[in-house]
């Protein structure tokens, strides 16, 4: 059995992008395999109107400052798995060259999003099925048949 560990960062970097490093270094040194990361822009998560927009609003970072991101995973030689929400943040992972994806359950039937993961040609689809009906999963995974994919 091959058994990889998960850096869960999620929106822990809080849009500083040093903070980002700090966190994916720390992840080194725990031993994980990959580091798992959100790429957020507001308008892909939530209506201007909701109480976290501000939040939201103060993740965003430049590309440039998520191919720094990017170059320092690979330096460290940790995998960089993205978890994207919608066009801009599919955007930067392709401006980023982005391998590894990550699904958010609430997009598990978000198909028109899903096929612009596959057009990046992942190396690795993790599909986050919290929630989900057995046919929603199984339709996601066929929907992803040509690609190595991982349920977490």
């Amino acid at each position: 059995m091959n058994i990889s560990f998960i850096a869960e960062l999620a929106q822990g970097y809080e849009g500083k992008p040093y903070q980002a490093l700090q966190l994916i270094k720390s992840a080194k040194l725990a031993d994980a395999n990959y580091v798992k990361i959100q790429i957020v822009f507001p308008e892909e998560l939530s209506t201007k109107d909701y109480y976290a927009y501000k939040i939201f609003e103060s993740l965003k970072m430049k590309k440039t400052e998520w191919l720094k991101i990017k170059k320092y995973s690979d330096k460290l030689k940790i995998k960089l798995i993205t978890e994207v929400f919608g066009h801009k943040s599919i955007e930067v992972a392709k401006y980023i060259n982005s391998k590894f994806f990550k699904i958010h359950p609430t997009d598990i039937n978000n198909f028109d999003l899903i096929s612009k993961i596959k057009k990046l040609n992942p190396k690795l689809v993790f599909i986050g099925i919290g929630g989900a009906k057995p046919d929603e999963i199984f339709k996601c995974l066929k929907y992803l048949h040509k690609f190595k994919v991982d349920t977490i």
